[in-house]
């Protein structure tokens, strides 16, 4: 062969070389991409809204409060599946990030608890426009909740450090000019229990308790017909394992049966996790006790929908639970998602179908270095097409003890 004809295939062959090598570099991350995440139980993300979202609540059936960063802002929900901004925003600046918001049950007003440890409530008003206003902060120390109800506010403390340890409901009224009124305040009945979480259900406010350093846990009863001075209805208790530390991580209420979620784990073992179980509170005086079940991880927070129970679970994703029989809880399936990190939900806003997650920055008390997330997740039944590279979804088992 001529030099001149090896010069030219020469040629040749690196051209292809080029085009073969711009093809392939084109085509292999095609076929590498995430394919779509599998929506257990019929669930979905739709969209993700907002910033460093930390908490969200439903005002209404059109307003959705949802606090961003250090902003607390109201949402319209002319379109559920598309939560979207005034125009103007109407928002609030507040002096941290949020960690819950507490709706009142008369809807005149919310409450929101905050990092450093303040309590902002927010008057709402419906006319001439839907709006958040007025402002007030409280100040208080090692908030473990807070509840809003109508004029009231009740935050939950506890302090579990040596020598100190203590634990306190304390009872503010805001119905006389609007600033916070020192009412009273609930001790726990027996000595060495904290409140970890409260929920009122009629004149009755519900905590869940644990024994400080001990496997002791139980709900607690007080009749708060009259603020300033609470009656004890009863203290009833159940335990973790013998050896463990436990406390309350999360409880919500449908109709009158209580379900909290407790650290479940020993002390030095290699999984920690939580369990969860019903209490029957239909005569408030004597609460029945039923079986657990796994929840295969530690719980954030918990909001319902009819005898739906919907629970985050840290590093993992939200799953859903059947309560109809509180006897035997029955897992319905997931939404599995280990980027969202899920500290307040709004459960079936929109015809039961359509959830709103506030999936931000990291719990204060969840210690993996992971960067804060965005948004607060709106979920229907259908995955879009957009969402094309989320990652697959992981299945994991829930086992029933």
């Amino acid at each position: 062969m001529s030099m001149l004809a090896r010069r030219w295939f020469g040629a040749r062959a690196r051209c292809f070389r080029d085009v073969f090598l711009t093809l392939v570099a084109a085509i292999l991350p095609l076929l590498f991409v995430a394919t779509p995440a599998l929506a257990q139980c019929g669930v979905s993300i739709s969209g993700r809204f907002g910033g460093e979202t930390t908490a969200v609540a439903q005002v209404g059936t059109t307003g959705l409060l949802v606090a961003s960063g250090t902003n607390l802002e109201m949402l319209s929900l002319a379109n559920p599946n598309a939560p979207a901004s005034f125009s103007p925003p109407r928002r609030i600046g507040l002096s941290a990030p949020a960690r819950k918001i507490s709706v009142a049950s008369d809807g005149q007003s919310a409450c929101v608890w905050l990092e450093d440890d303040a309590v902002v409530r927010v008057t709402i008003r419906y006319f001439p426009f839907l709006d958040i206003n007025n402002p007030v902060s409280q100040s208080a120390f090692d908030i473990s909740d807070i509840l809003a109800d109508g004029p009231r506010l009740y935050i939950s403390i506890f302090n579990e450090i040596p020598p100190h340890n203590y634990s306190h409901i304390l009872i503010y009224d805001y119905s006389a000019n609007g600033n916070p009124v020192y009412v009273g305040e609930i001790t726990p009945l027996l000595n060495n229990y904290s409140f970890d979480r409260i929920i009122k259900i009629g004149n009755i406010l519900w905590a869940g308790i644990h024994e400080y350093q001990s496997s002791l846990l139980g709900v607690e009863g007080w009749n708060v017909t009259n603020p300033a001075a609470p009656v004890r209805v009863t203290t009833s208790l159940n335990n973790a394992p013998l050896g463990s530390r436990t406390s309350i991580s999360a409880m919500t209420a449908i109709g009158n049966r209580l379900l909290l979620s407790y650290d479940n784990g020993v002390v030095g073992a290699t999984a920690q996790e939580d369990w969860m179980r019903a209490v029957d509170i239909s005569t408030p005086a004597s609460p029945v006790w039923h079986p657990p079940v796994d929840l295969n991880g530690r719980a954030a927070c918990m909001s319902s929908t009819g005898n739906v129970l919907r629970i985050s679970i840290k590093g993992s994703g939200v799953g859903s639970w059947n309560t109809a029989n509180p006897a035997a809880l029955s897992y319905l399936g997931g939404y599995f998602d280990s980027f969202a990190q899920v500290s307040q939900m709004v459960s079936g806003a929109s015809a039961g179908v359509t959830d709103y997650w506030a999936g931000g920055a990291r719990r204060a008390d969840d210690h993996e270095h992971r960067q804060p997330r965005r948004g607060y997740c709106s979920l229907q039944s259908h995955p879009p097409p957009h969402w094309a590279d989320r990652r697959a979804a992981v299945r994991q088992h829930h086992r029933r003890s």
